[in-house]
């Protein structure tokens, strides 16, 4: 959700079209709802299990064979399939003429590597997403120091309120 937000901004006017319904997937749906994006749209090989994860958040599903039709109106595409193979090739989004982000989750990949030259299309694989988390950690080691400095404050802060009650009221304290 981060990546999303840091790449777009507002994402609640988003489309977004998820491909695949793994545990990955469940869990990106379940964000994606609670932010409130536009509209989800979920394709999977097996339909009845989209149609499952669908019903949790009111989406839509779309059939496997059918979600390249939703590739125009989709802003954000997230693929988690356990494909064997490339699914979204470079050809896919030739008639694409607003920027998308796509998000590849997938082990093998499922997007083809061409598709990073396409003018207005932002990939990510789940490499990129690896590197991105690893920044954030470091960024969040960085202020530990600072909050160690508070915890130090705030301990100090509350044995000088209790020596002051101790002595106005030293019959109170063992």
């Amino acid at each position: 959700m981060d990546l999303l937000k840091d790449q777009l901004g507002f994402i609640r006017d988003k489309k977004v079209l998820i491909l695949g319904v793994g545990k990955i997937s469940q869990l990106l749906v379940q964000s994606l709802n609670q932010e409130g994006v536009r509209a989800i749209f979920i394709a999977n090989r097996t339909y009845a299990k989209a149609v499952s994860l669908a019903k949790e958040i009111d989406a839509e599903v779309i059939s496997f064979a059918g979600w390249k039709g939703q590739l125009k109106d989709a802003d954000i595409i997230i693929s988690a399939t356990s494909c064997p193979h490339i699914l979204l090739r470079k050809e896919d989004l030739k008639d694409i003429t607003r920027p998308r982000l796509i998000i590849d989750l997938s082990v093998p990949r499922d997007v083809e590597p061409g598709i990073r030259a396409i003018n207005g299309i932002t990939l990510f694989y789940l490499d990129d997403l690896d590197f991105i988390i690893q920044k954030k950690l470091t960024e969040r080691f960085k202020e530990v120091p600072n909050a160690l400095t508070i915890i130090e404050q705030e301990v100090d802060n509350l044995c000088i309120r209790e020596n002051l009650a101790r002595e106005r009221e030293p019959a109170l304290w063992p």
